[in-house]
């Protein structure tokens, strides 16, 4: 019975935890940036720099490492010229 509560504390503290994180979206609305501002080799280009980073994207550096990898990844999955770039308005 102990290790089914365990378990059951665990599981429960995964899914709050991801429930309250903040999808790449959400951290580019509030840092004001769109992912099709920039062609795909542009943001990998801009990650690799992180002086650049925050220069270029004031308020990113503010981010958890977590915050950061899905941030990249949103803005790489919606770049200019992905399969689906952000629209802009939506």
């Amino acid at each position: 019975m102990r290790k089914k509560n365990i378990l059951l504390f665990f599981v429960l503290t995964f899914f709050s935890l991801s429930a309250c994180a903040k999808t790449g979206e959400e951290i580019a609305k509030e840092l004001e940036i769109s992912a099709s501002s920039k062609a795909i080799k542009q943001w990998e280009r801009l990650f690799k720099k992180p002086e650049r980073l925050v220069k270029k994207i004031p308020g990113v550096d503010k981010l958890t490492e977590k915050e950061l990898e899905v941030f990249m990844e949103y803005l790489i999955n919606h770049a200019a010229d992905s399969d689906h770039p952000a629209a802009a308005g939506l």
